[in-house]
């Protein structure tokens, strides 16, 4: 199974990072410093700094967060939750029936569960506001540097399928998650979050025509 991962990641991993790691630099011209942008990217860069230098690994939002990550994706590769205990300090369980799975061990780290939760409030007819970007800037930076400390060599949910799959399946999922959000940071809404999907996905077929393109030259 190893070697199968490792193919996995090879043929498909790889090129999807690329792509939208391409995809990802271009939304950034987008980037203005005016507007809700204004008021996102001064409560992202401060509370991202406080969660860096405060927030602890061990912390119980933290810890709570990453477990209940891991109940929201067994639930979508429906399994059955079975029970979830947090201790503030030493780490937290999340236990469920059934076989595990990529999506489950992995999720927490690239899942932004309180941005995303911040964007469905937005979909039932939020307005617009200088309050909700500011708030939302503080989510996303808390979900931002909350996965950073969690992701290291030594944890276990990386290295149940190797470290090497487990990485680039996170760097994957997050690099479209993340896109997901700072388009929808700079365009105010949803209105081209769909174009950085789509151009993403077409520039990862580019790649794969590119190279068979070159294999098919020799």
């Amino acid at each position: 199974m190893k070697i199968i991962r490792i193919i996995i990641s090879v043929i498909f991993f790889i090129p999807i990072v690329l792509g939208f790691g391409w995809q990802f630099g271009i939304i950034w011209q987008s980037f203005s410093f005016t507007g809700t942008q204004l008021w996102f990217w001064i409560s992202f860069a401060i509370a991202a700094l406080i969660f860096l230098i405060f927030l602890k690994q061990s912390a119980y939002m933290s810890i709570l967060k990453h477990e209940l990550i891991h109940n929201l994706f067994a639930l979508l590769t429906f399994r059955k939750p079975e029970g979830i205990h947090v201790n503030r300090g030493k780490g937290g369980e999340f236990r469920y029936s059934g076989s595990s799975n990529p999506l489950i061990i992995l999720s927490p780290y690239f899942f932004p569960l309180i941005s995303f939760f911040f964007m469905i409030i937005f979909l039932f007819g939020l307005k617009q506001t200088n309050v909700f970007f500011l708030l939302f800037g503080v989510a996303a930076a808390f979900d931002m540097i909350s996965s950073f400390k969690d992701t290291h060599l030594k944890q276990t949910d990386l290295t149940k399928y190797g470290l090497f799959f487990s990485l680039l399946f996170v760097m994957v999922f997050w690099i479209v998650n993340w896109g997901i959000i700072f388009d929808f940071v700079m365009h105010g809404g949803f209105l081209q979050v769909d174009d950085y999907v789509v151009e993403g996905f077409k520039k990862v077929y580019n790649l794969y025509r590119f190279l068979y393109q070159k294999c098919c030259s020799f």
